[in-house]
């Protein structure tokens, strides 16, 4: 994909391949894509992931480097092939056995992940995860989970349903201070996707409650009526003094939209949660690259429906475009549900 664009002299950035941006805009086109052209680019997305594939014996790591390999480049790319596997017809079935085995080699004792493995010395490394990857991790298990009755060569059950059980006790317990639960997280989003796709297939309470209180907290800092000007109403922003992030406001939106599944399957009350996902993704529309926003925009590059980080900041980068399509789609279908088809894997 093209990483990145400017709206204004339409300068690209082709060269930087990123493995998890690559793999999310992959997930996105197999969740919500509905067209010949999205089928075709996700198939040419994933046989590129492919290609980077480092093997290791039964296992292997997706990496651009010789001599590490991220849990992130190998978490978030399994769960693009998994989302993506029916429509593509299988293809992938042997490298989606061996990155499942690497992502089993990758988890400690506790349930948690190391961040990294030593390509040259055969071993895990580091000692602190990295942003996402960990949601991202658990997410590619409970797809995993869900499909390997029809997967050959894959990691048995048994082996599979114990991983996911260390790991969503761990996140849910130890792993977030519990004094600071009530008043701040970081960034959770992931594990919210996962708790939502588990609701089929391997639902364990704590964890569910460990994406709903995060998403608590995150609201609080969605922008309401009153507060700032009608134009910035549910974007996402510390204080109103700055300019609302446009993607964090989306990144919120997914786990936003994944929480009001989860309370829905655990009966509990959404109206709250429902107002400010209405608001948010009011704001993203809004945001969005359009002929009226971009009258000073190149001509040579088509940047309509594009989106950016926020308002001081108006280069255009896949990974925006993947968060806010995500929320966008997702939340449709928790705001309009006659109108949705059912979420892959949710």
């Amino acid at each position: 994909f093209r990483y990145g664009l400017d709206p204004f002299t339409g300068k690209e950035d082709w060269a930087s391949l990123n493995l998890p941006r690559q793999a999310g805009t992959t997930l996105v086109l197999c969740e919500l894509g509905r067209s010949k052209a999205s089928r075709r680019a996700a198939r040419r997305s994933l046989d590129l992931l492919a290609r980077h594939e480092r093997r290791l014996g039964e296992a292997s790591a997706l990496s651009l480097q010789r001599d590490h390999a991220a849990l992130g480049h190998t978490a978030l790319p399994l769960v693009a092939l998994l989302t993506c596997r029916e429509e593509q017809q299988r293809r992938h079935d042997e490298l989606i056995g061996r990155l499942a085995e690497f992502l089993l080699r990758l988890q400690r004792e506790d349930g948690s992940f190391f961040p990294g493995y030593d390509l040259r010395a055969g071993h895990a490394a580091g000692e602190h995860e990295a942003l996402y990857a960990s949601g991202q991790a658990v997410l590619a298990l409970v797809l995993l989970e869900q499909r390997l009755s029809s997967l050959e060569g894959a990691p048995d059950a048994e082996r599979v349903g114990r991983a996911i059980d260390r790991a969503m006790d761990f996140y849910a317990g130890e792993y977030w201070p519990r004094l600071l639960r009530d008043f701040f997280y970081v960034e959770e989003n992931w594990h919210c996707l996962a708790a939502r796709a588990a609701l089929s297939s391997h639902r364990r309470p704590h964890y569910e409650r460990f994406c709903l209180d995060y998403v608590a907290f995150k609201s609080r800092l969605i922008l309401r009526e009153g507060e700032v000007a009608p134009e910035l109403v549910g974007g996402f922003g510390v204080t109103p003094l700055f300019e609302p992030h446009y993607t964090g406001t989306a990144g919120h939106g997914e786990a936003l939209a994944a929480a009001l599944a989860v309370q829905r399957a655990r009966g509990e009350e959404r109206t709250e949660n429902l107002a400010v996902l209405e608001d948010l993704l009011g704001f993203l529309v809004r945001a969005q690259w359009d002929a009226a926003s971009c009258f000073a925009c190149s001509p040579r590059q088509r940047v309509l429906g594009g989106f950016s980080e926020h308002v001081a900041s108006p280069i255009i980068r896949i990974d925006y475009v993947q968060h806010a399509l995500a929320a966008l789609g997702h939340g449709k279908r928790e705001l309009f549900p006659a109108d949705a088809a059912p979420a892959s894997g949710s």
